[in-house]
């Protein structure tokens, strides 16, 4: 249960250092007039330029690890992504792992990427053994930190990008974070990394036109679900309640009025509810 509650709490902190959301969530585009989408672009564009701070550690080495150019590119995103206040599933799973970096843990964390969809997030526990695996995805509008076995993505292949062990030192602490997030970045900067695109209402219906943007408010098989407690042998109790509608119905209905779009994550037998 305990990582449960760190995750929700990543999770959460999370959130709130990324105010403008994704780039790609339907309710983000819409409650932003599109900002969501411009800063997650300046994101995307910016990422791949180091500052020479993040370069230092490995300044003097003739080469470089998979491990450490990992972990270089995670604490990139991570940092543009709070500065610029939004970023799409890949960016908030590294804002994610930095916050956790600063928080206990006693499991490691990994950074994982599905092998068949373009998505990215953080599975807490031994990749080897699903039974107490912890999803963590801040990307979801209503994300919840769940157990791998009651999520849409379990059973999914995917490759390990990245371990935060439990004794390796954090990314950045949480007052750079908050340093990060409080200095932000003058609009001229998002506007130089979207030129020529269209803003405000002309862009939201832009990209409710296209095929870029989702619907996802959750990621479990079933968005009643609550967890209690874990019992003697640690295995964690959970509680489910009823849910009238279909998933897609129930995604549907946690959306403000006029989002349209369909899930990226969902089971196949749910494709067509």
């Amino acid at each position: 249960m305990r990582t449960l509650h760190t995750g929700q709490e990543s999770i959460q902190i999370t959130k709130r250092l990324l105010p403008y959301g994704s780039g790609n969530q339907e309710l983000d585009v819409l409650r932003t007039q599109g900002e969501a989408a411009r800063r997650s672009a300046a994101v995307h564009a910016l990422k791949g330029h180091y500052t020479q701070q993040d370069m230092s550690h490995i300044r003097n080495k003739t080469d470089v690890t998979p491990e450490e150019q990992a972990l270089l590119e995670i604490k990139n995103s991570a940092r543009l992504a709070v500065s610029f206040g939004a970023g799409n599933c890949g960016e908030q799973a590294d804002v994610a792992l930095a916050v956790l970096s600063n928080m206990p843990r006693d499991v490691p964390i990994h950074k994982v990427q599905f092998e068949f969809m373009d998505h990215a997030l953080l599975i807490a526990g031994d990749l080897n053994s699903k039974k107490n695996q912890v999803v963590i995805d801040p990307w979801p509008t209503h994300a919840t930190s769940h157990m791998m076995r009651d999520g849409l993505a379990d059973g999914l292949p995917y490759k390990r990008l990245y371990t935060l062990n439990p004794a390796d030192p954090s990314l950045f602490s949480q007052a750079q974070l908050e340093a990060f997030r409080q200095q932000g970045v003058p609009p001229a900067r998002v506007d130089e990394h979207n030129q020529g695109r269209p803003v405000g209402s002309e862009l939201v219906q832009s990209l409710l036109d296209s095929n870029t943007v989702h619907c996802q408010p959750h990621s479990l098989k079933n968005p009643g679900l609550t967890y209690e407690s874990a019992g003697q042998d640690g295995e964690v109790k959970k509680k489910s309640h009823e849910v009238p509608q279909s998933q897609h119905q129930q995604y549907q209905a946690s959306m403000a009025a006029g989002a349209t779009r369909k899930p990226a994550l969902m089971r196949p037998e749910d494709d067509d509810a």
